[in-house]
């Protein structure tokens, strides 16, 4: 077919009894669309801004009604009078980005010259002028991003504000009441003037305006100095600060108004439907304290004191509390129990209901209307903290089925076995219109436990054909890889002519030989972090065949033959259509070996301390496992060191030592430093092909690599296993980003099952956890770290958080089932139990 003409008006007609690829209904009537090809391109106006207002930091966007062509754009067609210095262009889908230093209230002509050309072949014909106007400098202040704000007590009592445009700042100050802590208001998405926060300020202490020094038509820096207010340099204050004088623009008129405070207490909650656990910290060095008085911030209620291990527990009751309070001696804390303001519901006691557990299905999921779906399943009751248990006394369950738009087509009940099970018919009327169907489901007296299951109801035809992908496993360097094809119809013939698209890619793949899963092969990935699926590691090749008389289609894939360590996937999906206009769709993997043999690694340990040898069992196996010993393997360590921060963060590698072992073998080398290292195992086969695996280490000390960062930080937990079961002892390697932390370990099996204090003196440590029947089905252990880390002559506060999720499958009470026939002969068409 030969494409559209350009610039030309198309009108299409799809005549009455056109028949449809689902079913046997056709067109009753014509049915008529139009469209248009695209014309010469045309810069059709300037963008830039907000509401198409321009400010001098604005990039400008001509748009133009076709988007143009890279490789023949000539961006001196585009002229900017009067010139701006440092201008730069870039291309967008839709148009050319002009950005550089743009002057407040200046009055720009953009020219668009002709021959400017778009991405189908044509070409700007006349001249186009375009104007942009660019508005004065904007006022802006910069707001912190909470309302309740803690100072370092290591820096001057200062809260900085960034500012454009205001000559100064006028700065409320109260001293807050702990008492009189509400919920906090969050900050507004976007600019505008801030809503009341709903805190409870007690005397007034002063209203002062802080002049704005520096250049106002850029950001100015602004420090609020707090410490007229803070006796001891300790204190709570809520403080305000709006622009002064007053601006015209009532978008100027920002401000913020939050909770401050100065203390030399660090103060974590942790809280579970009944009761909390504080602990209380120095904030200067993450050392445990004790004495602390805790209460809540309502006038009355329960009181306790923090013990050695810096721990205490307050019961929570029927009342909410918006937050938790803390004192030693002159040094007050408050912790909001909700600091970012998004909710208002604070702590409170919950009761915990029990629950339900559903185990649904259907027979056949994908359904015509007219067809009978019939449903199975069984429900149990789970009491909180309990077994799961059956639903004694309870002789049937209800059920609803709502179709798309929300029309009951059915309800109905079902009687329950003395083993929670049930079944039921559902006819699906022939009205039944297209899409998901819901089942509710339900227990009488019980509806709060509500279990849903749907199904999908389609007008489709059955197909006349079915068709299959063969392939094997192969090993590089290797023959074509052959895919086949064989289609088939349901009468039993081959599938003759029928066309076939091929699409073939590879993905990185992961293979561990039979019998061999204690050890690690390929690329080792922590069972405790996510790891996206095998990403494309080719692109695309395609290929359009038809199948021959025996309704067969073969195709071979030429792949790298040099450089590949790791073993990959070849994926090959095929679309199949057949002479009728049916289409079938089916893909087929098959797994690329990158040499006859694999190298397998096992740390004795994952983390060590600094000095400390790290041994690691080194095992060389064919595809099918078997062990092949006197094979020699290359190691080599590399330590990895992380720069940068955020998004920019990398991982630099330094090789450290290289060693050739002559069999597999214990691997050892000693780390005269903490932190990440990467060990590689590097096996080759007979025709030199080679596989490689890598084993990542952690080793503490002082030296370990530290983020830069101030904020809460993230933990790296290590376990060598995934799964426990009881009576055996969990043991949890932490490294931390700095020395010396104090750690609060909290383990949860729905509540807080124990809460326990621990002390780093490097930077690492290994925690021990013994696994009991209460821990089942899974335990989830949380770490948090407080302590401080070196910043210029002095240090600055840290922390560091991580959750872990151990499973403890109930193996122990695995029921075990044996299923014998009445008869163990049985005469056509009979029947046994």
């Amino acid at each position: 077919m030969a494409p559209l003409a350009l610039d030309t008006r198309w009108e299409l007609t799809l005549e009455a009894g056109a028949p449809s690829a689902e079913g046997p209904l056709t067109t009753s009537e014509a049915q008529r669309s139009e469209l248009r090809t695209h014309g010469a391109p045309v810069a059709l106006e300037v963008r830039c801004g907000r509401d198409r207002r321009c400010q001098p930091e604005d990039p400008l966007l001509i748009a133009f009604s076709n988007p143009l062509d890279p490789e023949t754009l000539d961006l001196s067609k585009i002229v900017v009078d009067p010139p701006v210095a440092g201008l730069e262009a870039s291309l967008e889908p839709w148009g050319v980005v002009l950005d550089g230093a743009w002057a407040p209230e200046e009055r720009y002509t953009v020219t668009v010259l002709p021959g400017v050309r778009d991405i189908y072949g044509q070409e700007t014909g006349t001249t186009r002028t375009l104007v942009a106007r660019m508005d004065g400098v904007g006022f802006g202040l910069e707001l912190p991003r909470r309302r309740f704000v803690v100072l370092d007590p290591a820096e001057p009592p200062e809260l900085r504000f960034s500012s454009v445009r205001h000559p100064s700042l006028r700065v409320t100050v109260w001293r807050a009441q702990p008492e009189g802590l509400g919920p906090l208001a969050p900050i507004p998405a976007r600019s505008g003037p801030h809503p009341r926060a709903p805190l409870t300020p007690g005397e007034r202490l002063a209203s002062v305006i802080v002049p704005v020094e520096g250049d106002l038509e850029h950001v100015a820096q602004t420090a609020i100095d707090l410490s007229p207010w803070l006796p001891k340099g300790l204190g709570q204050l809520i403080v305000e600060v709006k622009p002064y004088p007053t601006p015209r623009d009532h978008d100027a008129r920002l401000s913020w108004i939050g909770w401050v405070q100065r203390t030399q207490i660090g103060l974590t909650a942790f809280v579970d439907h009944d009761e909390l656990t504080a602990s209380a910290t120095d904030l200067r060095d993450g050392s445990p304290l004790a004495g602390v008085t805790l209460s809540y911030t309502t006038l009355r209620g329960p009181e306790a004191t923090t013990g050695p291990d810096g721990l205490g527990v307050l019961k929570l009751g029927s009342l909410p509390v918006q937050g938790l309070v803390a004192r030693k001696g002159d040094d007050v804390v408050v912790l909001p129990a909700e600091p970012e303001g998004y909710s208002d519901e604070g702590w409170i006691s919950r009761a915990q209901l029990q629950q339900q557990r559903w185990y649904i299905f259907d027979s056949q999921k994908l359904y015509r209307p007219g067809e009978i779906a019939h449903l199975r399943g069984w429900v149990r009751r789970l009491p909180w903290g309990e077994d799961l248990q059956l639903l004694r006394g309870v002789p049937e369950l209800r059920w609803k089925a709502t179709a798309p738009g929300g029309a009951v087509i059915a309800e109905g009940g079902a009687t329950l076995s003395a083993l929670g099970g049930f079944g039921f018919d559902l006819p699906l009327p022939e009205a039944t219109a297209l899409g998901r169907v819901a089942i509710s489901l339900w227990v009488p007296g019980e509806e709060d436990f509500t279990a849903s299951h749907t199904l999908q109801v389609e007008a489709f035809r059955k197909p006349e054909f079915e068709a299959a992908i063969s392939a094997s496993d192969l090993t590089l360097p290797a023959r074509l890889p052959v895919f086949s094809l064989d289609a088939r119809t349901y009468a039993g013939g081959a599938l003759q002519a029928a066309t076939v698209a091929w699409e073939v890619h590879t993905r990185a793949a992961r293979f561990v030989p039979p019998g061999r899963s204690d050890y690690s092969f390929g690329t080792w990935a922590p069972w405790w972090e996510y790891t996206p699926p095998g990403e494309r590691t080719s692109d695309s090749a395609l290929l359009t065949a038809t199948t021959d008389a025996e309704g067969r289609h073969r195709v071979g894939v030429r792949l790298p033959q040099q450089g590949v360590r790791q073993p990959m996937s070849l994926v090959a999906s095929a679309t199949v259509t057949d002479l009728s206009g049916q289409i079938l769709r089916l893909s087929r993997a098959t797994l690329i070996h990158p040499s006859a043999r694999y190298v397998g690694m096992r740390a004795v340990q994952t983390f060590v301390q600094a000095g400390s040898p790290v041994e690691i069992d080194t095992l060389v196996v064919d595809h099918a496992g078997l062990a092949l010993p006197r094979v020699a393997v290359s190691m080599s360590v590399r330590r990895l060191d992380a720069v940068g921060s955020g998004s920019g963060r990398v991982e630099l590698a330094t090789p450290l030592l290289t060693e050739q072992l002559e069999a597999s073998q214990r691997f050892r080398f000693t780390p005269e430093r903490g932190g990440s290292y990467l060990v590689s195992a590097v096996v080759a086969d007979e025709d030199g092909r080679e596989s490689r695996t890598d084993l990542r280490v952690w080793v503490g000390g002082q030296d370990a690599s530290a983020s830069p960062s101030t904020a809460v930080e993230r933990l790296t937990p290590l376990a060598d296993r995934r799964s426990w079961q009881p009576g055996e002892t969990a043991r949890i390697g932490v490294v931390s980003p700095f020395a010396g932390a104090s750690g609060v370990l909290t383990l949860r099996a729905g509540d807080i099952l124990e809460t326990r204090t621990f002390q780093m003196t490097g930077t690492s440590a290994t925690l021990e956890i013994p696994i009991s029947e209460r821990h089942i089905p899974d335990l989830t252990v949380a770490v948090d770290l407080v302590g401080a880390r070196p910043r210029g002559d002095g240090t600055a506060p840290a922390q560091a958080s991580a959750t872990l999720t151990l499973q403890v499958p109930p193996l122990a009470r695995t029921l075990g089932v044996r299923v014998r026939p009445a008869l163990t002969e049985l005469a056509p068409g009979g029947e046994t139990a």
